[in-house]
């Protein structure tokens, strides 16, 4: 795949530059987003933390802010 090429041959620069931006990887269902993240996590990291916002509220109220 071409697309799959590209987009890890990004996260391999990504992982390399000095200063770390966030990714946010959007795009349609079911095209391999985690499949390809997860991937490049198991060769470049030691350690992956999964966040999944579609999963129950018990992950989304972490991330919930307040207007103070």
């Amino acid at each position: 795949m071409a697309i799959s090429r590209i987009l890890q041959k990004e996260l391999v620069q990504w992982r390399r530059a000095e200063k770390h931006e966030p990714i946010l990887l959007r795009g349609a269902r079911q095209v391999g987003k985690t499949f390809m993240v997860e991937q490049f996590a198991n060769d470049e990291f030691q350690t992956l933390i999964n966040i999944n916002f579609e999963l129950p509220r018990l992950i989304r109220g972490v991330f919930t802010f307040s207007n103070l």
